[in-house]
């Protein structure tokens, strides 16, 4: 076992990311809040290891979402947002 150093404990954090929601993204319906719990729990460290808090996190979300509501009226399709009425 060794200490990671910032930069590679960030990339492991990452990873480790990528790697639970791909286990919530396969997870069937009944397994589904474990999966989630476990996104949350790698997201938190990753936000403190980038000493960002709860609150601001929290705070960020709201902005990319009002800002988003503001400039787009639309749908999810598959990847991408389609405007409605086109």
């Amino acid at each position: 076992m060794r200490v990671l150093n910032e930069r590679e404990y960030h990339r492991a954090l990452t990873a480790k990311l990528v790697e639970e929601a791909h286990e919530a993204q396969l997870a069937p319906l009944d397994r589904l809040p474990v999966e989630l719990a476990d996104v949350l729990e790698v997201l938190l460290a990753l936000a403190r290891a980038s000493s960002l808090s709860w609150d601001r996190l929290a705070e960020l979300t709201e902005d990319k979402r009002a800002e988003r509501a503001a400039s787009m009226t639309g749908c999810f399709l598959s990847n991408r947002t389609t405007r409605l009425g086109h």
